[in-house]
C-alpha cells in the first residue's frame, strides 16, 4: 500500500469482512492478505503458521553458544558504573539531594572532579564530609557556569582538584566568607593559583579573631545606642547591629562569631 488512504479502506474492508465471518460463528483464517486497489478489497495471499511457530523457531545460521559464569562475572566487573547506579551511590555516600546527584551523573567529567575534591578534603582532614556540601554548591553553581560559559570540561579548567578541595576548606573553616570565596573561584578559574595566596593578593582573608571582632562590636554598640535597646527589646532587629560590625569590618567579619559576640555584650 502506498498511501495513507489505502490503509485506511483496507481496514474498513477487513472490519466489514471479519465481522461477517465472527457473526457466523467461523474464525478468521490466519493469513497475510493483499490489498486491490482498484477493486476496494483484499485478497488472501499466504497463509501463516501459529504465533509459537514463528517465536520458536531455531536459526540454523547461528549456532548454540555457552556461556561460563566466571566469564560474565569478570564481565559485570569491568563494566563501568552506570548511571543509576551512580545516582544512588552519590545519595548515599555523599549525602547529595537527588536532584544536584543527578546533575553530577548526567555530567561525567564533573562528576569525577567531583570525587577527586572529595578525595582531597578527606586526605587532609578527618571532618573532610562536612564539606562536601560546600563542594558540591561550589561545582554546580559558579564554577558550573564559568565552564559552560567557556565552553570546556572540569578537566580542561586552570582550576586543580587540590586548590578547589583548599577554598572549600577555608570555606569551611571560616578563613573566607562564601560570598568573597565566588570572587576568589572566579580568580582561580583566570589565573589557577592557590586560593590562599589569591586570599591575600585580594585582601578577602575572612576576620575570625575574637578579640579584633570585639572591639568592632563594642565600638558599634557604643555608637548606636538606639538600635541597641531595640535590640534587646526585639532580638528581631539585631540584623541592623550586625550590619553596621561587618561595615566596620570592611565586610571580613566571620558572620557567626559576630552574632554570637553581639548577642553576648546586649546580655551584659
Amino acid at each position: 500500500m502506498n498511501s495513507f488512504k489505502a490503509v485506511a479502506n483496507a481496514i474498513d474492508f477487513e472490519i466489514k469482512r471479519q465481522a461477517e465471518i465472527l457473526d457466523s460463528s467461523n474464525v478468521p483464517t490466519q493469513e497475510t492478505r493483499g490489498w486491490i486497489e482498484d477493486r476496494g478489497i483484499t485478497v488472501s495471499l499466504r497463509s501463516k503458521e501459529e504465533s509459537q511457530d514463528y517465536r520458536y523457531f531455531p536459526e540454523p545460521d547461528l549456532p548454540v553458544l555457552h556461556f561460563e559464569q566466571d566469564w560474565i562475572s569478570e564481565i559485570k566487573r569491568s563494566m563501568p558504573e552506570l548511571p543509576a547506579r551512580r545516582k544512588e551511590r552519590f545519595v548515599a555516600e555523599y549525602g547529595l539531594a537527588g536532584k544536584d546527584a543527578q546533575t553530577f551523573v548526567s555530567y561525567k567529567e564533573l562528576s569525577e572532579f567531583f570525587e577527586q575534591i572529595v578525595s582531597e578534603l578527606r586526605e587532609w582532614t578527618t571532618e573532610g564530609d562536612k564539606y562536601i556540601k560546600l563542594a558540591s554548591n561550589l561545582l554546580l553553581g559558579p564554577f558550573l557556569a564559568s565552564i559552560n560559559q567557556a565552553g570546556i570540561n572540569p578537566q580542561q579548567s586552570r582550576i586543580s582538584a587540590e586548590n578547589f578541595a583548599e577554598l572549600v576548606k577555608l570555606i569551611g573553616e571560616g578563613e573566607v566568607s562564601q560570598l568573597a570565596a565566588k570572587d576568589v573561584l572566579a580568580k582561580m578559574f583566570e589565573t589557577g593559583e592557590d586560593p590562599s595566596n589569591l586570599l591575600d593578593q585580594m585582601g578577602l582573608a575572612q576576620v575570625s579573631d575574637e578579640s579584633v571582632i570585639l572591639e568592632a562590636v563594642k565600638k558599634v554598640i557604643a555608637a548606636n545606642q538606639k538600635a541597641v535597646e531595640d535590640a534587646k527589646a526585639n532580638p528581631k532587629s539585631i540584623g541592623f547591629l550586625v550590619g553596621q560590625v561587618m561595615k566596620e569590618l570592611k565586610g571580613k567579619g566571620n558572620p557567626q562569631v559576630v552574632n554570637e559576640l553581639l548577642k553576648k555584650e546586649l546580655a551584659n
